[in-house]
């Protein structure tokens, strides 16, 4: 079974177009911002599981899927 990857830019760039700053999105995930550039700008670096829980459940919230 292959490993599926999720583009942790394109999460959080659909997140900002509908309206959050990367501080608001965070926030309300509960990470510090400069842990979530991280993920989002460089490609090896991936969130713990949960955190990544979070950022997919906001991001389904958000954009609504």
């Amino acid at each position: 079974m292959s490993k599926v990857r999720v583009d942790w830019f394109r999460v959080t760039i659909e997140i900002e177009r509908s309206g959050y700053s990367m501080e608001n999105i965070a926030a309300a995930i509960g990470v510090a911002r400069s842990t979530l550039l991280g993920w989002r700008n460089f490609p090896f670096h991936e969130p713990r599981h949960a955190d990544g829980e979070r950022l997919v459940s906001l991001w389904c919230q958000v954009v609504q899927k």
